[in-house]
């Protein structure tokens, strides 16, 4: 990709955010404990790489979590209502999102350039943002660096709010009730 607005129109048609938005809309609120906090964001960013055909690598690098058109390193982060009120419309600031965990490494801590654009996603839309763009918003806490106070004017729409009508789609076990079997199945291989 030469550009930013190059790789937005590029992942918006490579990937199938129908599919996408009808999972994050099935999830709901159904991972939100902490046990299962890395299932949702795995699950999600999982999502965007399955739903991309082949465009987009999921690899789960400190850092970075996906890699698209074999180059391009993007961390997706996604929060409830993180750029769009309830009603659908776009808020002024997208909401304070944690990009590093520091665990209580102190306040000095400066972003450093693990990937080359944010992906942002709620439950209705999804926007990419430069590195740079993110280092300018950037605030570094005791335990974490959190984005705040991003002006969403200078976000890039992969899916405006509202333009993405999710399926209903009836699944046959929640997302819970697979793990406890897949993990009691590896606990039989001991018996």
């Amino acid at each position: 990709m030469k550009n930013a607005k190059e790789l937005r129109k590029a992942l918006s048609n490579a990937i199938d955010w129908t599919a996408f938005f009808s999972l994050v809309a099935n999830v709901g609120d159904e991972l939100n404990e902490r046990k299962l906090r890395f299932d949702k964001s795995d699950l999600f960013e999982q999502a965007v790489a399955d739903f991309s055909g082949g465009t987009v690598e999921w690899v789960d690098k400190i850092g970075f979590d996906l890699i698209a058109f074999d180059k391009c390193r993007l961390e997706m982060k996604y929060a409830k209502g993180a750029m769009t009120t309830p009603k659908g419309k776009t808020k002024k600031k997208v909401k304070e999102l944690k990009l590093v965990n520091t665990m209580g490494g102190g306040t000095s801590r400066e972003l450093t350039q693990t990937f080359d654009y944010l992906i942002i996603c709620d439950e209705i839309s999804a926007a990419i943002v430069s590195f740079d763009a993110v280092a300018k918003h950037c605030k570094s806490r005791d335990d974490s660096i959190v984005l705040r106070g991003f002006p969403a004017a200078e976000l890039m729409w992969l899916v405006s709010p509202g333009t993405i009508k999710p399926r209903h789609v009836v699944i046959e076990k929640p997302y819970r009730n697979l793990k406890g079997e897949m993990q009691r199945g590896y606990i039989r291989q001991f018996q």
